[in-house]
């Protein structure tokens, strides 16, 4: 989706250049983490400090120039923040758990879909609370 549809989308309080480029901030977070399998098979994310201090930079200047609260904001992200990742980006992959994968082996479907788009509730906090620094 491109900036212009993005923000055609949204009601008229996000529907502003400020929300595009917090959502894009929160985005690259998520997509560019590393992903990195457990030794229980679940996937973890290790998150850039870079790309976590660029979102809380986006947060600052969006809080700057908009009264909004923390919560409804951390809501509009969750939202509407995956819509901003165009469907080509190579960072949204879906990951196959190969023991799924065996035990399934004649299935049309099988795996286990991770979503890089949402990022865990933790490191959204440790944004927000970056952006108060």
């Amino acid at each position: 989706m491109t900036k212009e549809e993005f923000l055609k989308t949204l009601d008229e309080k996000f529907s502003n250049e400020d929300f595009y480029n917090l959502c894009c901030a929160f985005m690259d977070a998520g997509l560019n983490s590393s992903k990195i399998r457990m030794e229980d098979g679940s996937i973890a994310g290790k998150f850039y400090e870079d790309d976590i201090n660029k979102a809380a930079e986006q947060v600052k200047i969006y809080k700057s120039r908009h009264t909004i609260s923390d919560e409804e904001l951390k809501r509009a992200i969750r939202v509407h923040a995956h819509n901003v990742v165009s469907d080509d980006d190579k960072r949204q992959k879906m990951y196959f758990d190969q023991e799924s994968k065996e035990r399934f082996a004649n299935a049309h479907v099988v795996g286990t879909l991770y979503f890089f788009t949402d990022l865990p509730d933790n490191i959204v906090e440790d944004i927000f609370k970056k952006s108060k620094e």
